[in-house]
């Protein structure tokens, strides 16, 4: 197959960061290069012949790369169940934690539907560490950030007609940045919450408790007023308002249905032709591509997201 030589340049360059994401499509995994390889060769071959010329440079990057990451995770995934080896294809340079758990068996059901299995009692123990971590840079104590962690934890476990965000892992290394967003977001709106209820009427319980110590009277807060210093106090409207040039309706939208109030999951999204059309995305392709179109909206917005607010 003969390409101009611009577009020789372009491809070479997009083969070079395709296998440097095969080899490394999750931080904590590692695939060595003849692999890498052998998975890249076809799957960039295969994007050539089928290439959309309408498609700019960037969104070619971003396809490309983001088919990579999933073809690598599935190889690792599908090797560490054939081998019965959860750390085959673990990077040996990851010193975060000791050993994966085994992700298979936290993504089994009982016949009730629930999951059950004794490796979700060593699930809570791994993460406890990494979602204290978030939560102590919010600024929440431990007796607050308890009930973030807890509530958050439970929400991997919960679905509302499709799979729940456990079961949409598909490497055990996706835990830990999947679990840290999660209980970021609900430290935020732990700290609104728990903000809007200072110095309210209703927490002010007698007469002498509208007055300061030196007789003046108390200063009722504003449950809409924020410390714009601080996006730890920001309520979720001014977080918005804060990124308004950065995040669009249609991405704050699809950040707090999914990430936030949790609605629905991106596989609810791509099963719901109403939704893809409202994000302006055709129904009518297949589940991978659809995946890929609201992920390239989502991932870049959640990355503007917390660079906006220090996440």
């Amino acid at each position: 197959m003969t390409l101009p030589a611009e577009d020789q340049a372009f491809w070479e360059n997009l083969w070079n960061a395709m296998l440097e994401r095969l080899q490394r499509p999750v931080n904590g995994v590692l695939v060595n290069r003849e692999t890498a390889l052998r998975l890249g060769e076809p799957l960039l071959l295969n994007h050539v012949r089928l290439r959309d010329e309408t498609n700019d440079s960037a969104r070619t990057n971003a396809v490309v790369l983001d088919d990579a990451t999933i073809s690598s995770k599935e190889y690792v995934a599908e090797e560490r169940v054939l081998s019965h080896d959860q750390e085959r294809y673990r990077d040996p340079e990851d010193r975060r934690y000791e050993r994966n758990l085994d992700l298979p068996a936290l993504q089994e059901r009982k016949g009730d539907g629930r999951f059950g299995h004794p490796e979700w009692d060593k699930l809570d123990r791994f993460l406890r560490p990494f979602g204290f971590q978030v939560i102590h840079r919010k600024g929440l104590r431990d007796e607050d950030g308890e009930e973030v962690f807890n509530d958050t934890f439970a929400s991997l476990a919960l679905s509302s007609e499709g799979p729940a965000p456990i079961e949409e892992l598909i490497v055990f290394e996706e835990i830990i940045p999947n679990f840290c967003r999660r209980v970021g977001f609900r430290a935020i709106d732990s700290i609104r919450r728990r903000n809007t209820q200072k110095a309210r009427p209703d927490h002010l319980h007698s007469l002498d408790a509208m007055e300061t110590e030196e007789g003046t009277a108390v200063e009722i807060e504003d449950p809409a007023a924020a410390d714009q210093s601080r996006p730890d106090t920001w309520r979720f409207e001014e977080i918005y308002k804060q990124c308004r040039e950065e995040l669009n309706a249609v991405e704050w939208g699809l950040i707090f249905d999914i990430h936030v109030a949790q609605n629905y999951t991106v596989k609810d999204l791509i099963a719901d032709p109403a939704k893809l059309e409202f994000l302006g995305i055709d129904p009518n392709q297949s589940a991978s591509t659809l995946r890929r179109r609201v992920e390239d909206i989502l991932n870049p917005a959640l990355e503007r997201l917390a660079e906006a607010l220090a996440i």
